[in-house]
This record gives structure tokens, C-alpha cells and sequence, in this order.
């Protein structure tokens, strides 16, 4: 199971040490939630991420998507493309956003991977839609698809595992999970299905609804 840390301190030196307190406790990748951080700089995005020792995921989410980005569209548009300069891993980009931007980001990605997503925090979409989501997404060229839907049911977690298993039968990449309370188990048995990764949080540091602990997705793997 490949467990990424969401880091969303408010400050540099914060994340600095919550990237590192990630990696003492097994993160194999880190996501860079820098929507999160107030003194954010071009400078202190290198250092943060030149200082992290995993692979890390840059995501800047604006309110709408559930973040907590002010700055203003361009200054995202920024930051994203210096990402793709500074050579960073993966970088999250939501599906709705500019189309000319999404294209761009596509085109200059170099060694970046992109991950486009798709949130739905109102609730779970047939699964019939959700498959065509994945489909656009990977069609346009993402390097990984990520799929995040609220469980507003136990049944909304069967059809997040029923799109893992059509992205498995068809070697698609996929991330897909289901937030909230009652979707929590995703995020357990989500990569014994095929999803690329799962999304544990620090103590005390959640980014999503419903996120589990490392620890906490650590010993249910050891059960």
C-alpha cells in the first residue's frame, strides 16, 4: 500500500517539519498542499520542495474545489508551471479548471506526472458517469486519474470499488476513494483494488473528510 501524507501547514517552516515528521512515520510520497500556506513565496516553494526526501505531489486547491487558495488564479497558473520547472513529481490538477491552462500544464509537463481530479463532495455519481470521468481524464493525457467522491451510503463505497476494477481491467491508472465518515474504509481496501495510492493524514492534520491517521492505515495493514 502506497501511503501519501498531505502536508497543510500554514507556514514553511511548519511544513518543513511536518514533511519530515511524515517521512519518520512511513509516507511514501508527500502531497504539497501549498493552498494551505499563508507565507507562501517562490522562494519558499523551492526550499520546501527541494528539502522533502519522497516523491511529492504539488496541489494548489482553490475554495471551490475544497482548499484554501487566495491568491488569484493567476498566481496559481504560476506556481503550477514553476513546479513543472522545478521538476517536482506529480502535480494535481482539477479536471474543471481553465481547459487552455490544463492543456498547457499537459504540454510542458516533462518528468512532472499529471494527476487530474475530479471532487464531488455532495455525493457519489452513477457509476456509468464516474467511468466516463476516469476515461476523459485519462484520454486527455493525465498520467493518473483521481476520482474522490462523497459516501453519503455504504453502498456509494461499492461503486468506488467497481470503478477501481474497471480501471484495473483495463490497466488504467487510477486513484478513487470515498470521503466522509462512511467512506473511510476506501481508503483501506482502495489500493488492495488497484488504487495507485491512499491518503493518510498527521495527528490532528486532516485535509479531506474522513481521512484516517498513517497510523491508524498502518495497523490496518497489519491485520
Amino acid at each position: 500500500m502506497k501511503i501519501c501524507v498531505p502536508i497543510t501547514a500554514t507556514t514553511i517552516k511548519q511544513a518543513l517539519a511536518d514533511a519530515n515528521q511524515a517521512v519518520e512515520l512511513g509516507a511514501e510520497l508527500l502531497e504539497l498542499r501549498i493552498d494551505y500556506l499563508q507565507d507562501l513565496s517562490p522562494a519558499g516553494f523551492a526550499q520546501l520542495f527541494k528539502a522533502c526526501l519522497t516523491p511529492v505531489i504539488v496541489t494548489p486547491r482553490s475554495k471551490e474545489e475544497g482548499g484554501h487558495w487566495e491568491l488569484g488564479e493567476p498566481a496559481r497558473r504560476d506556481y503550477l508551471l514553476e513546479a513543472l520547472e522545478l521538476g517536482v513529481d506529480y502535480i494535481d490538477y482539477e479536471l474543471a479548471r481553465d481547459l487552455a491552462l490544463r492543456i498547457e500544464i499537459l504540454a510542458r509537463r516533462r518528468q512532472t506526472k499529471v494527476i487530474l481530479s475530479y471532487h464531488n463532495f455532495a455525493g457519489c455519481p452513477p457509476l456509468a458517469e464516474l467511468i466516463l470521468i476516469k476515461n476523459e481524464m485519462l484520454n486527455e493525457g493525465a498520467d493518473l486519474a483521481k476520482i474522490a467522491v462523497m459516501a453519503n451510503t455504504l453502498d456509494d463505497n461499492e461503486i468506488v470499488y467497481q470503478l477501481l476494477q474497471d480501471a484495473r481491467s483495463k490497466k488504467q491508472s487510477l486513484i478513487a476513494l470515498a470521503m466522509g465518515e462512511l467512506g473511510a474504509p476506501t481508503r483501506i481496501k482502495g489500493p488492495q483494488l488497484g488504487s495507485f495510492l491512499t491518503y493518510a493524514s498527521l495527528p490532528g492534520k486532516l485535509s479531506a473528510p474522513g481521512q484516517i491517521t498513517i497510523g491508524k492505515i498502518q495497523n490496518s495493514t497489519l491485520r
